[in-house]
């Protein structure tokens, strides 16, 4: 029951939709008519231009009836079969009152940080083996210059 009120109420709405956008079409096409008819409006009757504008009408609620059927069920599927949705109310708390860490995407960095971190350890370790280290030799500490400053130190 639940589900065949939500998809009539869809498709009504659909309906509605493509009700609104086929008269608005009509009224553009009439306005110009007016406006200008020796271009759009001399070739066709008052008649005609009526039965157009209901044959039109009926092929519109037709689409308008399907387009509403299709997303009423597509919605009805994320809504209360999958719960995707949360609501309105819903919508709003994640669009304008984020979580603090939402934004942050923790998961990803520290994954980049660790593939960069293993990239240049292989790359110390080639060079390592590569580089030979250059020892300098080391200039011997004169034993007069500390035996000094040692002796100043004590009295």
């Amino acid at each position: 029951m639940k589900k065949s009120l939500y998809v009539f109420l869809c498709s009504l709405l659909g309906m509605l939709m493509f009700l609104i956008l086929h008269r608005l079409l009509v009224f553009a096409y009439l306005m110009l008519t007016a406006a200008n008819p020796a271009v759009f409006g001399s070739s066709l009757s008052y008649l005609e231009i009526l039965a157009l504008d209901f044959a039109s009408l009926l092929v519109v609620l037709m689409l308008g009836s399907w387009y509403g059927i299709a997303l009423g069920l597509k919605w009805y599927e994320a809504v209360y079969e999958k719960g995707e949705h949360g609501g309105f109310v819903d919508h709003l708390v994640k669009a304008y009152w984020p979580s603090q860490k939402s934004h942050y995407n923790l998961k990803n960095k520290v994954e980049g940080v660790a593939k960069e971190l293993k990239e240049d350890i292989l790359e110390l370790e080639y060079l390592a083996k590569t580089i030979k280290p250059v020892m300098r030799e080391t200039v011997p500490i004169k034993r007069r210059i500390v035996r000094k400053k040692a002796a100043a130190k004590k009295p």
